[in-house]
């Protein structure tokens, strides 16, 4: 946090906080406590402080309370009091609120051992990075580690993507500081194939995962949370949220990411342009490479050429973006050579259609082949026999016979 206290002078203060500009860094670092403390609530929670508030009905166990939740306009310690009070009174009430990282009952989610599990070998991960190259003061256990908020500790998981995150991974598991098992240390090994993603999406939920899209690539991951399920952070209606700096890890053979899911804000133009691109790069990694369920990606195609060949030509835009791997995909068999001109001929049908139907012209059968007209007749057998006649022996079945019905 900056010290200079010039830097506060043009700050205007919520109405009755009487605080020196100097002073307020002081504030805000307390405000903060109770900011956080507030965010880092899961629904559930919130739902829980509401429905107690409700049952309070004005009584005087949190007098601070709609300021706490409002403009804070109150003093630091009066807040913080007021909502360690609350906090209290939720602990003793019967409302549920929650048992921590993981979930026995959603597929979706790992079960509590998995996640405490996960947690905690992450956390002495960093825990490592932080002291080798001495990131956060005051961070120097496990224990201090998992007492801080996730604001504090966020620089330490900056540092360890910063460079060569593999080269520090195989260095924690060949050092071993905690004294980890072999098991657990197996669990780091295969962190080193890690994804890191500057940009990603959320885009589909599934029963028993979250499709996260990295349009760059194009990669689809299948992703299971760790605390509450991705349904209910990211909701069906407001699909596909860009995330930043995302990373993804094997673990136990699910794709978890790290904790964090960061959402900050885009320009106008670069928001745009990745809303644009995240239904044609979803598209293109299912057809293409499938959905990755396991890190590292496995080899191969998750579809078939066909499904590819029929994707990339589905319409113009994709044509035109995959052009060379339509021209690849073509020659590899008769069949391909097939539905490529099956694709071509069905893209032309629908404007031939149109000027027919402007010439007002009687029901006929047509012959697309390679983007061209070749043949017309007036029923489908007597098509068959001029395309017979005039195409050539291996290639009489390539042209798109389209029905022309007024």
């Amino acid at each position: 946090m900056n010290n200079n206290p010039d830097e506060y002078e043009d700050v205007d203060l919520p109405e009755g906080l009487d605080i020196a500009p100097a002073e307020l860094e002081a504030v805000s670092e307390e405000l903060a406590v109770v900011d956080e403390a507030i965010e880092s609530l899961s629904p559930e929670q919130t739902a829980a402080i509401e429905e107690v508030l409700e049952a309070l009905d004005g009584e005087a166990v949190v007098p601070e309370r709609d300021t706490l939740f409002a403009d804070l306009d109150t003093t630091p310690e009066e807040a913080q009091e007021a909502l360690d009070i609350l906090l209290t009174e939720l602990e003793e009430s019967d409302i549920d609120l929650g048992t921590g990282p993981g979930d026995d009952d959603s597929p979706s989610v790992l079960d509590t051992e998995q996640a405490e599990r996960f947690l905690e070998l992450y956390g002495r991960l960093l825990v490592y990075v932080n002291d080798r190259f001495d990131v956060v003061s005051g961070i120097d256990t496990y224990e201090e580690f998992s007492e801080a908020f996730m604001d504090e500790i966020y620089p330490i998981r900056e540092r360890l993507y910063e460079e060569d995150a593999e080269s520090l991974i195989a260095d924690f598991v060949a050092e071993n500081p905690a004294g980890l098992s072999e098991s657990e240390l197996e669990v780091l090994r295969e962190w080193r194939d890690y994804e890191f993603c500057e940009f990603a999406a959320v885009v589909e939920h599934r029963d028993d995962d979250t499709i996260f899209v990295e349009p760059e690539a194009p990669q689809a991951f299948a992703v299971t949370a760790i605390h509450d399920p991705f349904e209910q952070q990211f909701p069906e209606p407001v699909l596909p949220v860009i995330l930043n700096d995302l990373v993804l890890l094997p673990f136990e053979g699910e794709i978890v990411h790290d904790g964090w899911l960061l959402s900050e804000p885009l320009g106008p133009m670069m928001l745009d342009l990745l809303d644009m691109d995240i239904e044609t790069a979803y598209g293109e990694a299912k057809h293409s490479h499938g959905i990755v369920e396991s890190l590292p990606p496995g080899e191969g195609s998750g579809t078939s050429d066909a499904e590819r060949l029929r994707f990339y030509t589905k319409n113009e835009e994709n044509r035109e973006r995959f052009a060379d791997e339509i021209e690849q995909l073509r020659s590899r068999s008769d069949e391909l050579e097939r539905i490529y001109h099956e694709q071509m001929g069905k893209a032309q049908a629908r404007r031939l259609g149109r000027e027919f139907r402007d010439l007002d012209l009687r029901e006929a059968y047509v012959a697309i082949y390679d983007g061209q007209v070749v043949a017309t007749a007036p029923t489908e057998d007597a098509l068959a026999e001029a395309l017979s006649s005039i195409m050539p022996e291996d290639a009489v079945d390539h042209p798109y016979i389209y029905h022309y019905d007024p």
